[in-house]
């Protein structure tokens, strides 16, 4: 997150929020009130679905009410996988059981990321490299 960003997350006295992810970036940064924060939902609303997006979703195993977060990139430093998982840590047990994770690509932190995965069982997926063709299925299938 950078600089300004940050500030703006403690100094705006209101905010709207476009998904639950800017929730989990205000976590990851210590940021933890929600007070001015309004949710408005984006992306592709379910009934937008093709079969292929939700053939992903029924293989992940998510119901109806939870939410995709989608990673896809190279898994090294530069691009930060790992703070996607940081902040999930840092949400109550009952706020993940709404979130499922899946990381698409492959890197150098993947045992890494592999291993921190394994705290939240059956919340973390990962699809290895996957080709153009291949994502378009989980863009649409994510909600974030």
């Amino acid at each position: 997150m950078t600089y300004f960003a940050r500030v703006m997350a403690y100094a705006a006295p209101r905010r709207v929020d476009v998904s639950p992810l800017p929730r989990l970036t205000r976590i990851a940064c210590a940021v933890h009130s929600d007070e001015g924060a309004y949710c408005t939902p984006a992306g592709l609303a379910p009934a937008h679905r093709d079969a292929e997006s939700e053939e992903v979703r029924n293989r992940l195993g998510l119901t109806p009410d939870e939410t995709l977060l989608l990673f896809s990139g190279k898994f090294i430093e530069k691009k930060n996988p790992r703070l996607l998982l940081d902040a999930f840590r840092l949400l109550s047990p009952e706020e993940r059981n709404h979130f499922q994770i899946v990381f698409v690509g492959a890197g150098p932190l993947e045992a890494d990321l592999r291993a921190r995965a394994d705290e939240f069982p059956g919340r973390i997926h990962f699809t290895g490299f996957l080709n153009q063709s291949e994502i378009l299925s989980y863009y649409a299938a994510a909600d974030i």
